[in-house]
């Protein structure tokens, strides 16, 4: 239910083989300050003790939120089908999508929701994160957030998010109005990417609305050497993938049709200079090598 004075916001978390830190996670959620929470947890496909951490607190989570929803994928999707699958049962007014690695501090929901309350002219919003590693979470190393000169005049926001040039990309630091996502979502539904969600969420959201930022650091952004977006892969997939997550959410954003060809293309240069690099340093690598064993021979 969406209170005027405290309206509802939906968490939305897709988690696989999340056992070490699933409880973690569930705690953040019973510690938050903010009750009027929609909290829907999907075990994307997992193999381990997962689904068992989240039962065994279900009674805990359906006392503290206003409605927790529980989706079980018996196979494994890409995070982004994985992510459409929640979208379906979001009803909050506001919507944050906190990965279940990373740490929510007390107040993470209570201050989003007051500053998007308190700044109507806002229509999502970032936080700065404390950056921490998997094997030391108390540790932090330092802190990221968006440095821009005038927070009311952020031109730049779209095509930084396209060029990941001074932008917050973990999940837990963003916080979304529903409506007027919808509104550019009409069919609740993003680009089902391999690699994460963020882009689908983002970009049509900074092309068409303001953002605000909440220079205070309201969650811990866990770095884990095994997670989705460090999953061992080749630089040309793992390119292929965000290739493809950029093109299609550009193309689904309503724009005229002469700057959607202009960020096609660049995103088209963006790749080509990627891929062209990359194809180079291994042809130098290749021939030093090769070299290497030749002169071996010589002696």
């Amino acid at each position: 239910m969406n209170d005027i004075n405290n309206p509802m916001i939906s968490v939305l978390t897709s988690c696989y083989n999340s056992e070490s830190y699933m409880q973690r996670y569930i705690d953040t959620i019973l510690y938050q300050t903010y009750d009027n929470i929609e909290l829907i947890l999907i075990n994307n496909g997992s193999t381990d003790k997962t689904e068992d951490i989240i039962l065994s607190n279900r009674h805990a989570l359906e006392k503290k939120c206003k409605k927790f929803i529980y989706i079980r994928h018996e196979n494994v999707l890409q995070i982004g089908a994985s992510i459409n699958d929640g979208l379906k049962h979001v009803t909050g007014t506001y919507l944050t999508w906190p990965d279940s690695d990373d740490i929510m501090y007390p107040d993470y929901l209570t201050k989003k929701v007051r500053f998007l309350e308190d700044n109507p002219q806002y229509d999502f919003c970032f936080n700065a994160t404390d950056v921490v590693n998997e094997n030391d979470v108390n540790l932090i190393i330092r802190q990221n957030k968006r440095v821009i000169k005038d927070e009311d005049d952020d031109k730049n926001l779209f095509e930084d998010l396209i060029f990941s040039r001074n932008v917050l990309f973990e999940p837990i630091a963003s916080c979304i109005r529903t409506e007027p996502f919808w509104k550019v979502v009409p069919e609740h539904q993003i680009y089902p990417g391999i690699l994460g969600q963020n882009w689908q969420f983002l970009l049509p959201m900074a092309y068409h609305y303001k953002c605000g930022y909440i220079q205070e650091s309201l969650a811990k952004y866990v770095l884990r050497p095994t997670s989705e977006s460090n999953k061992p892969m080749s630089f040309i997939q793992k390119n292929k993938y965000y290739y493809d997550i950029l093109i299609n959410t550009v193309n689904s954003i309503d724009m005229p049709q002469a700057e959607k060809v202009k960020y096609l293309f660049l995103i088209n240069k963006m790749f080509f200079i990627k891929f062209t690099r990359e194809f180079f340093i291994k042809c130098f690598f290749i021939r030093q090598i090769r070299n290497y064993f030749n002169s071996k021979k010589g002696h």
